[in-house]
């Protein structure tokens, strides 16, 4: 079991010298830990400011973990607002970039989404997690395959999302028989009142489907880094 560094995140909006200050308490913080405990994980938010992060992110990489934390993602990759253009490329980039240099395995937090999974599969990238399969269970809502949000529970849509059709119910049900949910036989009777039910379809959906997005923009992200990744095999060739 592990435990993660207690650290200061910085904010996208957050000047050189802030960030600096950030990431310095975040490293004297692991600095302690580290000499007390050994299940102590380094995290390293991401910052549009790259070269400061990986420099970083070097001298945690010193101390020898066997694994590291990345946080930071969402604002940039899932909610891009109010955070530099192309954000959600670049910020990516960034994640390839330390899966290229980095022997380690490498936990991304806050991030797991069957829009962001195929990518994060593609990279190599060893893990992830979220807490939407909760919330999202909370407003009546559920995570379809393949990316999306659809309202389920016949309360009034305040925001966000889409009441779910006949079809995207089929979809959602195939999607769950064919990979094994084992509470399939409740499906039709508790997914409109049940908040638990809602919920534990919704991990599940996040933790198995890694199909890739038909359409959007996290489609043409895998279809760039697809590309990205293949040139230098073909080059070597």
């Amino acid at each position: 079991r592990y435990f993660l560094n207690l650290d200061y995140p910085p904010n996208p909006t957050d000047s050189e010298h802030d960030l600096e200050l950030k990431l310095k308490a975040s490293l004297r913080n692991y600095e302690y830990l580290v000499r007390r405990f050994n299940n102590v994980l380094p995290v390293i938010h991401y910052h549009w400011r790259t070269n400061i992060i990986m420099k970083y992110l070097t001298k945690y990489l010193d101390y020898n973990p066997p694994c590291i934390a990345i946080g930071g993602l969402v604002p940039y990759v899932l909610i891009s607002r109010g955070v530099p253009k192309n954000s959600r490329k670049s910020a990516l980039e960034f994640l390839l970039r330390v899966r290229q240099e980095v022997d380690v395995c490498i936990h991304v937090l806050g991030l797991g989404s069957p829009v962001i999974n195929p990518i994060l599969k593609l990279m190599g990238i060893d893990s992830t997690d979220t807490s939407t399969w909760r919330v999202k269970a909370a407003y009546g809502k559920v995570v379809m395959p393949g990316g999306g949000e659809r309202h389920v529970s016949g309360r009034e849509i305040r925001f966000g999302g889409k009441e779910a059709t006949n079809e995207d119910l089929t979809r959602l049900y195939r999607f769950l028989r064919e990979t094994g949910f084992p509470l399939i036989d409740r499906f039709f009777e508790d997914l409109r009142t049940s908040f638990e039910y809602r919920a534990l379809v919704n991990a599940w959906v996040v933790l198995n489907c890694y199909e890739v997005p038909s359409t959007g923009v996290f489609r043409k992200l895998y279809n760039e880094f697809e590309l990205m990744l293949s040139l230098p095999s073909e080059t070597a060739g």
